[in-house]
């Protein structure tokens, strides 16, 4: 039985059960992050950016959970992508809590992967208690990874498929 995909469509405050850190407080500590990384460049005589906008921006959450291929899939992201085009959406934050699973199929994490990778005019946000496996890949596909206090990812590891091998 396939997991039911939380999909949010936010222009305020999401709070996320258990404490964890809101995609919203992720976006508020990259923010400062960069303003500060920015102001170190300005003291240094480097070029800066212009700080991030204080303005709320419109974002989607798409809960990565279960099993990569079966219960988060390829068609499932393209799904979120074409409403993310429709409401004018550029910006997607993955909560990432996933042991991994499927690297090869047709809705796997290399599917998923390009379907990132098409995404020329979305940026993905990985906010990650768990990425495990291909879910840790798809984490690192991401433009950015915020990782929650407590959180974890890793255990990568070559998969070779085909026989006699």
């Amino acid at each position: 039985m396939k997991r039911l995909l939380t999909l949010c469509l936010c222009l305020g405050f999401i709070s996320i059960a258990n404490g964890q850190m809101s995609p919203d407080e992720a976006l508020r500590q990259m923010r400062e992050a960069d303003q500060s990384r920015d102001e170190v460049q300005g003291q240094a005589g480097a070029p800066t950016t212009p700080p991030a906008s204080s303005a709320t921006q419109l974002y989607m959450v798409l809960k990565v959970e279960g099993e990569i291929g079966l219960d988060m899939t390829a068609d499932i992201l393209r799904a979120v992508l074409k409403s993310a085009k429709a409401h004018s959406v550029r910006l997607i934050v993955m909560e990432i809590d996933s042991f991994g699973g499927d690297i090869e199929g047709d809705n796997g994490e290399q599917a998923i992967l390009k379907a990132m990778r098409e995404a020329k005019d979305v940026q993905f946000i990985a906010l990650v208690r768990g990425a495990y496996s291909a879910a840790a890949t798809i984490a690192l596909g991401c433009d950015r990874i915020v990782m929650q206090p407590g959180s974890a990812i890793g255990a990568m590891i070559p998969v070779t498929t085909g026989s006699g091998l």
